[in-house]
């Protein structure tokens, strides 16, 4: 019986929750694709939708960050979309969606400062 039910817990979808500066990130995004293509910037976030719905079940699908290997990071087109997973709750937290194109590091370390 113990079995059965350490199977199905390791099943759990976990939860998904966006930080404020993700979703900051998210309109920014969107805003900036919709004034050359209003297509693409559609295309995008529901690609951002399908992947991050992915996690749910399987958090640990894509690679750590090497350069911040606190996160791990989704690679979707010029974007990098970071986060975390917190096994004991159960919970993937999106902390950011930067474009690769950007200087990274600055806006990863920005989330430190802004906690402390």
């Amino acid at each position: 019986m113990m079995r059965c039910l350490e199977a199905s817990e390791k099943n759990m979808a976990y939860e998904l929750r966006y930080l404020a500066t993700a979703h900051e990130d998210i309109l920014e995004a969107d805003a900036y694709m919709s004034e050359e293509s209003p297509d693409r910037a559609k295309r995008f976030l529901a690609l951002l939708d399908v992947k991050l719905l992915q996690l749910r079940n399987t958090p640990f699908m894509y690679q750590v960050y090497e350069e911040y290997p606190i996160y791990r990071r989704i690679v979707i087109w010029d974007y990098l979309i970071f986060y975390l997973v917190n096994e004991t709750e159960g919970v993937i937290d999106v902390h950011r969606v930067i474009n690769s194109k950007m200087h990274v590091i600055k806006r990863l370390l920005e989330m430190q400062v802004g906690a402390e």
